[in-house]
């Protein structure tokens, strides 16, 4: 009788990882339960094949579960949640609105810097854009302002801020590179890289698409509108740009010092960014600044999850052998010079359907070290921004959830299926931006 031969864990590994993928772009399961009901599954079978304890496997499977990174994401989300709920961070936006005085030019510029201000100073990509969407797609039909400038501006504004060390993206790459590839210090690098080529493209876009003619027109509200604008106008009255900025009062200005306080305690004194925000949450829950039932809605769960259980599995990478497998693979098809370019492209690519933090990064970062022994003359830095970069550019696609919030933020009478179709077109563009954008890290 010819005996059964069980393919090594590194392959299981491998199929698992791609299932995740696939499922978390055509199905409607969530990524994060499944990832950790499969890193169960297959820390079982290591330890039937190895003939292992499996209960000591087990553990160590659990073990790689990343609760130090769940707490940081969870006070980030928290924190922001509270500055939200009591309108902190809507009269940070509407009053930059309001320092453009009308002119059409600089108010779409004024929001891609909002959207990236707004992320940078902690709140993270998803949450700016959640944030300043609404209200940027409306001045967008206010003042006359195509709505596709517009979505891009803001999209890629978000985008630019998500490598912040202080952001839940910019916490979980700083997290994965440490524990992961072994590299500290490259937080700024990587920030300056991922903030560049979405301001590359972002303007890249603005000027392509007619942009420049809105520092030719007259001031948003003093120029001719079409009667669809007029009735738009007249259904939002209430928020027109001539209208004062609701008034900071000292629950608002209590809570921006609070937020500079972080700012200041993380970047000059070193302290925790995990304890900093916990710090700054209980002040702002103890001091009664906001109501801290609708702030605990604001944290996703959802999301966390998605982070925290692709990341056990991806774990297991190294454990199995499936790291070592998948570096030679790409290695033995790449050169130094175009590693960044592959790099940059595949990550944009699965970018494109799944999650670019709960599923991207865990992926691709870990595999940073084994590229770099299988294509000698490789940067860890390079690659790593090549991962980021092509991994943020594509989120500009109504598919990804930055995209999805600004076209779900386009008011009801404008041509949203329109819309969809360019920025659709314009966020599998990018894939082919992430691998351009990646050669040139190769090179330089």
């Amino acid at each position: 009788m010819p005996q059964i031969v069980w393919p090594e864990p590194a392959w299981i590994c491998l199929v698992m990882l791609a299932i995740v993928v696939i499922a978390s772009s055509v199905t409607r399961w969530h990524p994060g339960i499944l990832a950790l009901c499969l890193a169960g599954l297959l820390g079982g079978y290591m330890s039937v094949f190895g003939n292992h304890n499996m209960y000591r496997v087990l553990q160590g499977v659990w073990r790689d579960f990343p609760a130090e990174l769940m707490v940081t994401l969870m006070a980030l989300s928290f924190f922001f949640g509270q500055l939200h709920a009591n309108g902190t961070l809507e009269r940070l936006v509407l009053s930059a609105e309001r320092i453009c005085r009308g002119h059409r030019g600089w108010i779409a510029i004024a929001f891609f810097l909002l959207a990236s201000g707004i992320g940078m100073i902690g709140a993270g990509n998803i949450a700016s854009a959640a944030l300043v969407a609404p209200l940027a797609m409306r001045a967008a039909q206010r003042s006359g302002i195509p709505p596709f400038i517009m979505f891009v501006l803001v999209a890629h504004g978000a985008m630019s801020s998500a490598l912040s060390p202080i952001t839940p993206t910019g916490v979980t790459a700083a997290s994965l590179l440490r524990d992961k590839v072994n590299l500290e210090g490259l937080e700024w690098q990587l920030f300056r890289n991922n903030f560049l080529a979405n301001l590359f493209v972002a303007m890249i876009g603005f000027l392509a698409f007619g942009g420049w003619r809105l520092f030719q027109m007259e001031r948003a509200g003093a120029g001719p509108y079409s009667e669809r604008n007029l009735e738009y106008l007249a259904a939002t009255a209430s928020c027109s740009l001539g209208e004062p900025a609701p008034a900071w009062k000292f629950t608002h200005w209590t809570s921006l010092f609070v937020l500079l306080a972080v700012i200041i305690a993380v970047l000059v004194f070193g302290l925790p960014i995990t304890l900093a925000v916990l710090i700054a949450a209980v002040v702002v829950s103890a001091t009664g600044l906001s109501n801290d039932e609708q702030a605990l809605k604001a944290i996703p769960w959802s999301v966390l999850l998605m982070v925290c259980g692709v990341t056990t599995l991806t774990a297991q990478l190294e454990k199995s052998g499936a790291a070592d497998k998948l570096a030679l693979w790409i290695g033995a098809r790449t050169a130094p010079q175009t590693l960044p370019a592959c790099l940059a492209f595949a990550a944009a690519l699965v970018s494109v359907y799944s999650s670019t933090l709960g599923v991207v990064l865990p992926i691709f970062l870990p595999l940073v070290p084994r590229l770099l022994i299988q294509v000698p003359g490789s940067d860890a830095a390079t690659l790593a921004s090549a991962v980021i970069v092509g991994g943020h550019l594509v989120d500009a696609s109504p598919l990804s959830t930055i995209g999805a919030l600004c076209l779900a933020a386009t008011p009801p009478n404008a041509d949203r299926r329109r819309l969809f179709n360019q920025t659709l077109l314009w966020g599998l563009g990018m894939t082919l931006i992430a691998a351009a954008l990646g050669a040139l890290l190769g090179i330089i």
